[in-house]
């Protein structure tokens, strides 16, 4: 029962009191344990790094509000917490600095770091931003509230960093009488795992031509055997004298194969 109505008329239950479903005997059992053990340390609010108005390499941070466990386990009690802010923080000259919000035993502090394992894994500290110092100037990456969204953030970090990219298999061999076999293979598309189907029995052929009056891609579709052409570009696709190179391809679906005519 996750739902509690609570009005003027009612007493306020605490977390540990309002219970979830379960199986009988587990040792966990109500929202206080679910969000002791699912909540992420974030910033909510707040906390804006800024240089100091004194310009001498030292910062100012904003207030904030919060949520982060009372200590380093896995089991701990997760809290909600306010910060006043720190009028000036100062910082090691000619190098990056880490800085966090340290529960402090229920007492929230500031801390700095220039490693970003020192507190890094610790679960009572959370990351504001990261500073570089030089001399009486300040170069400042502002962290995002990681605690919020998180998962979807770890998605658009795969997409835009990797996009699409082979895991294992898809590997390509002769099948025989200018054809291919190609395996089975995982693809990840962002954090989504494509399990392929395309086994080289038909593809697409590329290739650019310009001799078109607008230049654009041209596609042969269905395609079930090596052909003897190159990308001639201005001359579109050209037939072979000698050998050539073909770039093969398979698409974020893992159910169609493209091959690129290579260029003479």
């Amino acid at each position: 029962n996750w739902a509690y109505l609570h009005s003027t008329n009612e007493s306020a239950h605490a977390a540990s009191d309002i219970d979830v479903e379960l199986l009988s005997g587990a040792s966990y059992d109500n929202v206080q344990d679910y969000m002791n053990f699912f909540g992420d340390r974030t910033l909510l609010s707040g906390g804006t790094i800024s240089a100091h108005g004194d310009a001498d390499g030292s910062v100012a941070i904003a207030a904030f509000t919060a949520w982060c466990k009372e200590v380093n386990l896995d089991t701990a009690v997760g809290r909600f917490f306010n910060y006043a802010g720190k009028a000036k923080q100062t910082l090691t000259d000619l190098s990056v600095n880490l800085i966090y919000s340290d529960y402090g035993d229920g007492t929230p502090q500031i801390v700095v770091a220039t490693s970003p394992v020192t507190y890094g894994f610790q679960q009572d500290h959370i990351l504001i931003g990261v500073v570089f110092r030089q001399g009486n100037a300040v170069h400042i990456l502002q962290s995002d509230f990681l605690g919020i969204q998180g998962i979807n953030r770890v998605l658009l970090h795969q997409i835009e960093h990797h996009g699409a990219h082979r895991g294992s298999g898809l590997v390509t061999s002769d099948g025989g009488s200018l054809a291919l076999s190609i395996t089975a293979g995982i693809i990840y598309a962002g954090l989504t795992r494509v399990i392929t189907t395309v086994d080289g029995s038909t593809w697409s052929y590329w290739y650019y031509d310009e001799s078109l009056g607008t230049p654009a891609w041209v596609e042969d579709t269905g395609v079930t055997t090596i052909q003897e052409y190159y990308d001639g570009a201005a001359g579109g696709k050209v037939a072979l004298t000698k050998y050539g190179v073909h770039w093969v391809y398979v698409d974020y679906e893992g159910s169609h194969l493209h091959i690129v005519y290579g260029k003479g």
